[in-house]
């Protein structure tokens, strides 16, 4: 089933598989965001992607971590990715946090958001019932996807 049949979406992405994935979909408007290609994940970064998204403005993001937190929050281990999804958090309306519950109670080197930043957090049945009420008191939303 494709979600986007009813309707003409926008989906902006400097992921290369994502790009090609929606690429034939008539319904979706695509924007590539380029920049360096960071082998091995697909993506691009650096200055030149980062100037981009900070001229974007999104109705949603959907922005994924390696770690989260509670005295943290949300982390990376690469810096230029940690940039590039501050700033998508910044000019987006809503955040939406796609994170599985193995990457609860972990901390990766750079801290791109904090809990209270995010709008959603979606994540599997597994999530730890301190971080299920920290996300709550937090004013975000979580979601446990089966």
């Amino acid at each position: 089933m494709n979600i986007f049949t009813n309707y003409s979406s926008t989906v902006i992405t400097n992921d290369i598989k994502i790009a090609a994935i929606l690429e034939n979909n008539e319904n979706i408007n695509l924007t590539l965001i380029g920049g360096t290609v960071r082998r091995g994940f697909h993506c691009t970064l650096g200055p030149t992607t980062k100037t981009q998204f900070s001229d974007l403005y999104a109705d949603k993001a959907f922005i994924a971590a390696n770690a989260i937190s509670l005295k943290r929050g949300l982390s990376t281990p690469n810096v230029e990715v940690a940039d590039i999804k501050t700033q998508i958090i910044k000019n987006s309306r809503q955040n939406i946090a796609l994170i599985d519950s193995s990457k609860f109670e972990g901390e990766a080197l750079y801290k791109f958001a904090d809990i209270k930043d995010m709008d959603v957090i979606i994540s599997d049945e597994e999530v730890p019932a301190a971080f299920a009420t920290a996300i709550k008191k937090a004013g975000c939303k979580l979601i446990k996807a089966k």
